[in-house]
């Protein structure tokens, strides 16, 4: 990763952008909410770009959580992965990824974690529901991103973000 990329990985302490369209967990719906710092990197669209960051994630990850759990570790790992590698490939503009420690409602103990991805891209994100993992040809070389998202996040959606593209959210439950 170059240094100016380096550089834009930053701690930051604030609330979600207001946005328009679904809002993810935290938002006006009242589901969740954030909880605590988050962590942010911002990086060009460039495919040596998505190792480091899904390092960042897994180390983002393990410093909001209280004992760190490597099953969701490796989970947000490669949800991160998928979803940094889609707008990497379809949307070629900067990519700004977030995790973040989220309150759900009905629980107190904050034991969930947002990771957030956003790109420029006005290019919708298709509809409906993906198709399970089992579902995908093993020989395809695409496709698997938004069934693997479906079948391991607790919680996901797309956010449109009037004029700035568009956010892809998910969240995973602890145990």
């Amino acid at each position: 990763m170059s240094e100016q990329s380096q550089s834009n990985a930053r701690r930051r302490e604030e609330e979600e952008d207001d946005v328009a369209g679904t809002e993810p967990p935290g938002s006006d719906r009242g589901a969740a909410s954030p909880s605590g710092p988050s962590f942010e990197l911002t990086l060009t669209p460039q495919p040596e770009h998505i190792a480091a960051a899904r390092q960042f994630v897994a180390d983002a990850v393990r410093r909001l959580e209280r004992s760190p759990d490597e099953g969701r570790v490796e989970d947000a790992k490669l949800l991160a992965s998928e979803a940094i590698a889609n707008a990497v490939e379809h949307a070629g503009t900067n990519v700004v990824v977030r995790v973040e420690r989220t309150m759900l409602e009905g629980r107190s103990d904050g034991d969930a974690i947002m990771v957030s991805i956003h790109d420029e891209s006005r290019t919708p994100i298709p509809k409906g529901t993906p198709p399970a993992p089992d579902q995908v040809r093993m020989s395809a070389t695409s496709g698997r991103g938004l069934a693997l998202i479906n079948a391991i996040a607790d919680e996901w959606g797309v956010v449109s973000i009037h004029d700035d593209g568009k956010v892809l959210w998910f969240v995973i439950e602890g145990s």
